[in-house]
């Protein structure tokens, strides 16, 4: 952070965009998916994780690329709040068929609760954004730092919660959001997230 914050203005807005790309909402859940199935099957975990990333951030991830490609969209990180209607809804559909097939090959139960809880988070996030325009990045790596610290560990929260004000930090010097946005996407994002984990985790 420090030499991000201290370098010339173009400097840390190349910094800036590194981290909103690498650090952005399709990474860190397919990783988080990887992770999760890895935890609790091993080698077989992964490849479900690897199949629930496929719809849950892949598949949706590409139709937005195609999407700014057809000129629909003006980037891939859907700065403007009313061009993230339809993605919203696709990521939510082909998240759907992502939860029936976690489901109907057995997968562990932390990848169906993941999904479920990406699902009722997208759908929270996608109400707010109709009249204010709440970040995402700052809501989804607060919610996965969360997550993981449910199920590796309270030592990750202080370990991971920079990764945290760094993409926030990211999504403000790229001027896609303002400190307000990112200051209220992260606890509401992220307690919403890693609720409706644990509350899927243990209803049966």
């Amino acid at each position: 952070m420090t030499v991000a914050v201290d370098a010339p203005p173009a400097a840390r807005h190349r910094a800036a965009r590194v981290v909103t790309e690498v650090l952005a909402p399709p990474c860190l859940g397919a990783l988080t998916l990887l992770l999760l199935g890895w935890h609790a099957t091993g080698t077989d975990g992964l490849v479900d994780g690897a199949l629930a990333a496929l719809f849950v951030t892949g598949i949706p991830y590409v139709v937005v690329i195609v999407g700014v490609l057809a000129g629909r969209w003006n980037d891939r990180m859907l700065t403007a709040r009313r061009q993230r209607i339809v993605p919203i809804l696709s990521n939510t559909t082909f998240a759907v068929v992502g939860l029936v097939v976690a489901l109907v090959t057995g997968a562990p139960a932390a990848i169906a609760a993941f999904i479920v809880a990406a699902i009722g988070t997208q759908a929270l996030l996608f109400v707010v954004n109709l009249g204010w325009k709440i970040s995402f990045h700052a809501g989804v790596s607060a919610g996965i730092v969360l997550i993981l610290a449910q199920e590796f560990g309270l030592v990750l929260v202080p370990l991971l919660a920079p990764l945290v004000v760094l993409i926030s930090w990211a999504r403000v010097e790229l001027r896609e959001h303002t400190a307000a946005q990112v200051a209220v996407g992260a606890p509401v994002g992220g307690l919403a997230l890693a609720g409706l984990y644990h509350v899927a985790l243990v209803i049966p």
